[in-house]
């Protein structure tokens, strides 16, 4: 083989190693982005719902919109202080907070900017008839509230729609309920003693 053959193919080599390295340093960088906590998380005060396309504004500057899941990430990290943030979209009303990024991700709960309705969560046990205390009260993984010593619990702000409801309490079985929002309300639900799915079976 002469000498140059040998020199071209030595040269395709050594792009291919050069570009391989590039490849897997980029690689390295997206997933220490990728796994970065978000400055400021946006959702529905009362579902946990995420907010996206949500305008951003620190200090009255506009720093971009949130993404698919209500996260934002400004593109150089804020100053050490109090800033002024301000949360817009059409929907919801306008969220002005002042805030500081010590602890991350900053979560601003929204509001819808129409009107709204005030439910009241009734749990009560299927035996005794009484008012179940602690219940989780959740949409999807997101817990609402617990109920009280009434077994109550009170969503204020809550947007009109169809919601799946899921209900989870130390010593009754795990449940879901539909709920459909209006009007004001309290909506009533029985539960049913029993071991839930994350209490281990006794045995010997």
């Amino acid at each position: 083989m002469s000498n140059v053959k040998k020199l071209f193919i030595i040269l395709i080599a050594s792009a291919l190693l050069l570009s391989a390295s590039v490849s897997m340093a980029s690689a390295s960088s997206n997933a220490v982005t990728h796994e970065q906590e978000p400055d400021i998380t946006v959702m529905m005060g009362a579902t946990g719902g995420k907010i996206s396309g949500a305008s951003v504004y620190i200090d009255d500057v506009l720093a971009g919109k949130t993404d698919s899941n209500g996260n934002f990430t400004f593109e150089q990290a804020p100053t050490a202080g109090n800033h002024t943030i301000k949360i817009a979209k059409k929907g919801i009303e306008d969220i002005v907070e002042t805030v500081d990024f010590a602890h991350k991700p900053v979560v601003l709960k929204a509001v819808p900017d129409y009107p709204c309705k005030n439910i009241t969560v009734s749990v009560t046990d299927k035996n005794t008839k009484h008012g179940v205390e602690g219940v989780s009260v959740m949409f999807g993984d997101f817990v609402a509230g617990q109920t009280d010593a009434n077994g109550e619990l009170k969503l204020d702000n809550f947007p009109p729609g169809l919601y799946l409801i899921k209900f989870k309490a130390e010593g009754y079985k795990d449940s879901t309920g539909l709920l459909i929002v209006y009007k004001d309300m309290t909506w009533k639900y029985v539960l049913t003693p029993g071991m839930s799915a994350a209490e281990p079976a006794s045995g010997h």
